[in-house]
């Protein structure tokens, strides 16, 4: 379900990006974060990764709050993530992975602005907006998330 209501990135107070495995991949979408954080100057922004990515976001400046998502932790570890996902209390989650377990966290977020792909089965039901990439590269695809709120989103020259 795609919204039309997008949201005021004036006044969004938190966002959260969500992108938890493999390192490059995590590079790719620093552009969109660097996007948000050009939208959302004032907001906290959190940013879920494993482990092994959990050092590139840490003394970042543009990131707030790493949170460490356990690849193997159980259904006690999933729904402990969502708790503290739950707390951060985010006006916007991006999921930039959109895996079941990735569309679940962003749901249980409670953000009000959900952003994924479109074509996702079920999934994709759990997002309020749809990023609709127009390129093939990885940049793109993250950058189209922020588009998808209607927000700018200019990939760095």
């Amino acid at each position: 379900m795609s919204s039309d209501r997008s949201p005021d990135p004036a006044a969004v107070r938190r966002v959260l990006l969500v992108r938890p495995r493999f390192i490059g991949d995590v590079c790719l979408t620093l552009p969109a974060l660097e996007a948000v954080r050009a939208a959302c100057p004032a907001a906290r922004v959190a940013y879920v990764v494993e482990r092994p990515a959990a050092p590139l976001l840490t003394d970042d400046p543009r990131v707030d709050e790493v949170i460490v998502a356990e690849p193997r932790g159980g259904p006690g570890a999933d729904l402990a993530l969502a708790a503290r996902l739950r707390r951060f209390a985010p006006d916007v989650a991006l999921d930039f992975f959109c895996n079941p377990r990735t569309a679940l966290w962003t749901f249980a977020s409670g953000a009000s602005a959900r952003v994924g792909y479109p074509h996702k089965g079920w999934r994709s039901a759990l997002y309020t907006h749809h990023a609709r990439p127009r390129t093939l590269s990885a940049t793109g695809f993250h950058l189209a998330s922020l588009a998808a709120l209607g927000w700018t989103a200019r990939a760095a020259a």
